[in-house]
């Protein structure tokens, strides 16, 4: 459990710092985003929540190197057994820009955890994608084969 403390606070000191040196209100803006879901509380946190996506969505597409971070940490994520969170930043690189690798290891990933049904879904998204992408068009056969 400590492995997964540290890496999650250096996961979040990387990311801000990338951040904050492109955008400095970045931060300002994430603690009111924060401020704004608590005093929302139940009352409507599907509009807050989707106005909070499309608004780091927004800025965090103009910073081109985090969607390869946010791969990388997920492969670290993994490495360290930490399966929520890999899945989490798998998901995180392919909002920002797709990546069939990272598509790829979220299907895996979901397909170990006993989710196939959605790892198929996230592979015929995958192929939409990347119609040429041979790994996910195979790990497709491979689960749907398997049910």
């Amino acid at each position: 459990m400590a492995k997964g403390v540290k890496l999650k606070e250096l996961i979040k000191e990387n990311i801000l710092f990338q951040v904050s040196e492109v955008y400095p209100e970045i931060p300002e803006i994430l603690e009111s985003i924060k401020n704004v879901k608590v005093a929302l509380k139940e009352k409507d946190i599907n509009f807050l929540l989707q106005e909070t996506h499309q608004l780091i969505v927004q800025f965090f597409k103009n910073i081109p190197e985090l969607s390869r971070l946010f791969f990388r940490i997920g492969l670290r994520c993994e490495d360290e057994g930490l399966i929520e969170e890999a899945i989490f930043y798998y998901r995180l690189s392919n909002l920002l820009k797709p990546n069939a690798k990272a598509i790829n290891n979220l299907a895996v990933l979901y397909a170990e955890v006993g989710k196939e049904e959605e790892a198929i879904k996230i592979l015929k998204e995958g192929i939409k994608i990347f119609p040429e992408n041979a790994i996910l068009k195979e790990n497709l056969q491979i689960l749907q084969s398997e049910r």
